[in-house]
């Protein structure tokens, strides 16, 4: 008696087709997010080779009081406005970074000046993002990556990558337990179905992923996400003078 399949074979051929326009329509804004996530991932050491002038300070020698710190930034733009965050030195030979509100930057910009934490030498100064200080570069990347560079328009694609992203992943892994059998016998031409099959399968957990992650930088999944982060206390902290 042959063994009685779970899916049915219109259920199959429905699932088949959507596997296969869908990954037609979205595969291409896969590829650039992929492309761009990775760019995003390796952004700290591609930084800390862009911005080494700014980010690295004297090795040897005793720290200043952070207020010190401050006062020396402070000086160094002729103002007396108090920071809006502070980035201390992680590590000796690293700067410490000390953000101030500029009415000429953007949402959530700031200017940000760079001391060195023993001499009190400022490194460099530019525009960071957030209070945690992002970089020009890793900013950037991010924009590229969450929306093209155009803005909320741009974000739809996001969106559009990640919703049907598991689409074609789960309906992938659909196919494959119903043809896995035809697949172990592929021969000649068809053995790239089978490369493809099993590198899907392979695949499946890390697109599965990249599909929960991609919903938090989208437009509309993102923000409601950004709205429970928010509710639970999910929140980068923020680090502030004293």
């Amino acid at each position: 008696m042959a063994r009685r399949s779970l899916f049915s074979k219109p259920l199959v051929l429905l699932i088949s087709r959507l596997h296969f326009y869908v990954g037609l329509l979205v595969g291409p804004f896969i590829l650039v997010a992929a492309l761009s996530g990775i760019a995003y991932v390796i952004s700290p050491a591609l930084e800390a080779w862009v911005y080494q002038d700014a980010l690295q300070g004297t090795q040897q020698g005793d720290v200043q009081p952070l207020s010190t710190q401050i006062t020396a930034a402070q000086h160094y733009l002729g103002s007396g406005a108090s920071p809006d965050a502070v980035r201390p030195a992680p590590e000796p030979f690293d700067t410490t970074r000390i953000m101030f509100s500029d009415p000429a930057l953007g949402p959530s910009q700031h200017n940000a000046v760079f001391v060195d934490p023993i001499t009190l030498n400022v490194t460099g100064e530019t525009t960071v993002y957030g209070t945690s200080g992002i970089l020009p570069l890793r900013t950037q990347i991010d924009l590229f990556h969450r929306q093209l560079l155009l803005g909320d328009t741009g974000r739809l694609y996001t969106e559009l990558a990640a919703s049907w992203l598991w689409v074609m992943a789960l309906g992938g892994i659909v196919l494959w337990f119903t043809r896995r059998q035809a697949l172990k016998t592929t021969q000649g031409p068809h053995r790239l179905a089978k490369r493809h099959a099993t590198l899907g399968v392979v695949l499946t957990a890390g697109l599965l992923l990249f599909s929960a992650t991609g919903l938090t930088w989208s437009q509309w999944a993102g923000g409601n996400i950004a709205e429970l982060r928010h509710a639970w206390g999910w929140s980068t902290p923020v680090s502030r003078p004293n």
